[in-house]
């Protein structure tokens, strides 16, 4: 697997995983509160779930000194 195709493949992932977070927080949302827009703005909240994930997985991989 070269570099390209390595970036290209974590990209989707990334993007794979950032749409289930808000498709599970939207779902989750309407579930519990029956409110539409309340479970739109759970789902757009969803999506800061994965960015957040490699945030800190980068941050606690990163090298100390």
């Amino acid at each position: 697997m070269d570099g390209d195709t390595f970036a290209i493949t974590v990209f989707m992932m990334f993007n794979a995983l950032s749409m289930l977070g808000a498709l599970f927080c939207g779902h989750r949302s309407y579930r519990r509160h029956g409110r539409p827009g309340r479970a739109v703005f759970a789902a757009i909240g969803g999506l800061f779930i994965a960015p957040m994930l490699l945030m800190v997985c980068v941050a606690l991989a990163r090298p100390r000194r």
